[in-house]
């Protein structure tokens, strides 16, 4: 029954705020952290929908309750096809890096960038990593890299809004008292 209602709690995830808190109440919290995969269910909501039709906010939300209930945002996840061909492997910044979906063959961010900008940074002030390595070898910041070398210099809205987010941090980090409370270490 348990994987019943963790099959719920994906569906609820984006849709539903209320149901989704319900049900993880009814959860063990183990059960939520080993048996949901954040990458896997970001994966399915970009190519099963337009990524500018989904909801900002309930994106939003999702990463931040799934943090709350301790999953890791940086977990790789492997997906294949019927024929165990490798359609994915990394984690939640490789989708977010393939900004053209050249790579995984999703739809482009690029019609709705301010949403966009807003979800990046939410997921890297929860933690996100965009130099942990998928089974190729590359990072996000390499996938970003690669779009701008194919479309040209700016192209990568993935890597405007990273250079963007650290110079802002790096300011906020010099005006920041010593023993200040920090966040967690995203990048």
């Amino acid at each position: 029954m348990p994987e019943v209602l963790l099959q719920f709690f994906r569906s609820a995830l984006l849709h539903n705020e209320e149901l989704a808190k319900t049900i993880a109440s009814e959860l063990e919290p183990e059960l939520i952290r080993k048996g949901f995969n954040i990458t896997q269910w970001f994966w399915q909501q970009v190519v099963e929908n337009d990524f500018c039709s989904l909801k900002e906010n309930a994106l939003i939300y999702a990463f931040e309750q799934t943090e709350e209930y301790g999953i890791n945002l940086n977990q790789l996840c492997h997906i294949y096809d019927d024929q165990r061909q490798e359609l994915f492997h990394g984690n939640c910044s490789h989708l977010l890096a393939d900004t053209k979906g050249d790579l995984y063959q999703i739809r482009p961010y690029e019609q709705c960038t301010p949403s966009f900008d807003r979800l990046l940074n939410c997921v890297l002030n929860l933690g996100l990593s965009a130099d942990k390595k998928n089974n190729h070898q590359m990072t996000a910041r390499q996938i970003a890299s690669s779009v701008e070398e194919k479309y040209g210099q700016g192209q990568s809205i993935f890597k405007n809004f990273i250079a963007k987010y650290e110079l802002k941090e790096k300011f906020k980090a010099t005006l920041e008292p010593k023993n200040s409370k920090t966040k967690k270490q995203p990048l």
